[in-house]
């Protein structure tokens, strides 16, 4: 544990403080208006800290006494970069009380987590943090912008996105029939051979797919089975679908979606996927899109979804349509660390693989 002259002290979580922790950090969550803030309660904090196999939970408080001022979750993931196992640690679950803002309290959080985890092996460190935090982390913090995901929408329904805006005399249903044929110019056409699933579960040949993917690029995640059935299987709160698309009685692609509030509607929200080909991913989502009333138990208006860069074709080819970022109400900034070698590889967008799952609020 250190000290500073302002009486603060910097330590980790023990499990004395686990019941402040959650309570300071719900608050903050309902006070910043945050996604699922409801949702957030032990279980979820287990979850997402305790969990995974294999993984690290490294979380730093700043305390006056034995109240708590401030919190920084660094989970810690396996991950390869440059072609080299290493690990990653991602900022998640981050901020200060109310009484402590404004005073410095964060800052000197931030170095002392960066401090610690360079103790431990760490060799990248990224986050998506928010409009209100992102100065802070460029500034003062020594945090790079790698890039802004792109964020894709492609429309189901246009009458039920339009249906909280617009009911009049059935005025959402005309003028949403009429979107929805000009839109169908834009999607691809079905192929013959594929067939398609929606699976209770992760499985080998799905995981195997995220495997094969994932060897695309150089600097990624370890998407094994580990960390896939933790994130999508094991999750409290929520319902996640899993589809794969077969051809030749092999899995080419597969599809984690979650269903949300987006837009007046619900969308059905792609928070990961894999694929061997552009094709393969386009049949699965022209299924999906044609047969939503199937799969789903809920009137779907929309698809959604925010990737890397390096992602964007498997989108722009299955009909999918970019939202601009200044449209873009929360649109995602990939910021990142490097504490190895090779900065410019590193700090390379069409290096990475990410999709939507790697922002820790879904």
């Amino acid at each position: 544990m250190s000290s500073t002259a302002l009486e603060l002290t910097f330590c980790r979580v023990e499990e004395k403080d686990r019941e402040q922790l959650i309570s300071l950090l719900s608050k903050v969550l309902r006070d910043g208006d945050s996604l699922h803030a409801d949702k957030y309660d032990f279980s979820k904090w287990w979850w997402k800290y305790y969990a995974m196999p294999h993984a690290e939970a490294h979380i730093f408080l700043c305390k006056e006494g034995e109240q708590i001022l401030g919190y920084y979750h660094c989970p810690v993931y396996k991950g390869i970069l440059n072609g080299e196992a290493k690990k990653f640690a991602m900022v998640q679950d981050v901020g200060v009380s109310e009484a402590a803002r404004g005073k410095g309290v964060f800052r000197k959080l931030a170095d002392y987590a960066t401090a610690q985890l360079l103790q431990s092996d760490v060799s990248f460190i990224y986050t998506f943090p928010n409009k209100k935090s992102i100065h802070t982390f460029i500034k003062y913090n020594g945090y790079r912008k790698i890039e802004t995901f792109c964020t894709y929408v492609l429309p189901v329904s246009t009458a039920t996105i339009l249906a909280s805006k617009m009911s009049f005399a059935g005025l959402h249903k005309l003028v949403g029939g009429f979107f929805d044929l000009l839109y169908a110019l834009r999607i691809p056409k079905s192929k013959k051979g594929y067939s398609f699933f929606c699976e209770e579960k992760m499985n080998v040949e799905m995981v195997g797919v995220f495997e094969q993917f994932n060897r695309n690029f150089k600097n990624k995640l370890t998407r094994d089975f580990n960390y896939l059935t933790w994130r999508f299987e094991q999750k409290p709160h929520g319902k996640t679908y899993f589809f794969t698309a077969v051809k030749d009685n092999k899995t080419v692609a597969v599809l984690v979606v979650s269903v949300e509030d987006l837009l007046g509607s619900r969308a059905a929200v792609i928070l990961d996927f894999a694929s061997i080909s552009t094709e393969a991913f386009a049949q699965l989502i022209v299924h999906l899109r044609k047969h939503s009333a199937k799969y789903f138990t809920e009137k779907i208006g929309l698809f959604y979804t925010s990737v890397s860069a390096s992602n964007s074709k498997f989108f722009q080819t299955s009909g999918f349509v970019k939202i601009p970022e200044r449209l873009n109400p929360r649109a995602l900034h990939l910021l990142g660390k490097n504490v190895s070698a090779n900065e410019s590889e590193v700090m390379n967008a069409a290096n990475w693989n990410f999709t939507l799952s790697e922002w820790d609020v879904l």
